[in-house]
């Protein structure tokens, strides 16, 4: 499986709210409206989600990885309940809103640096992984 690829940041980049459901790692999405449900991994009986994943290390592209070659280490894919759940989500924590694009707030950063950066620097939005309902405003 791949991260989050072109198809899914068509909505944030858009501002369009949106949820990432069956997802590998904390990427494709950074909006405050946005959410991230992982898929649930395990490592013998313990189950891992969401931030509990994240903790463990599993967001980090370990169980790619290694899913195939260590026993009893890897992940199922999200449940019908869970889908329904992170829909209900989105539904109800939207559903305040009239318009989805507002006008870009801030500037552009320029000059931009004309580099590549090896590994690319990490910058994990955690938070994404709590349901907007549950976050705390700030």
């Amino acid at each position: 499986m791949l991260p989050a690829s072109g198809p899914s940041a068509f909505e944030p980049a858009f501002g369009v709210p949106t949820v990432l459901t069956d997802h590998l790692e904390v990427t494709g999405v950074w909006r405050p409206h946005d959410y991230i449900v992982t898929r649930t991994f395990f490592d013998g009986d313990k189950l891992y989600r969401q931030e509990s994943a994240a903790d463990a290390g599993f967001l980090d592209g370990y169980v790619r990885w290694f899913k195939d070659r260590v026993p009893g280490v890897g992940y199922h894919f999200n449940t019908a309940a869970e889908l329904i759940d992170a829909t209900n989500e989105m539904y109800q924590s939207t559903a305040a809103c009239i318009g989805w694009r507002g006008p870009m707030e801030g500037s552009v950063r320029s000059p931009r640096p004309n580099a590549f950066m090896s590994p690319t620097p990490k910058s994990d939005r955690r938070d994404l992984l709590i349901p907007p309902s549950r976050r705390r405003s700030t």
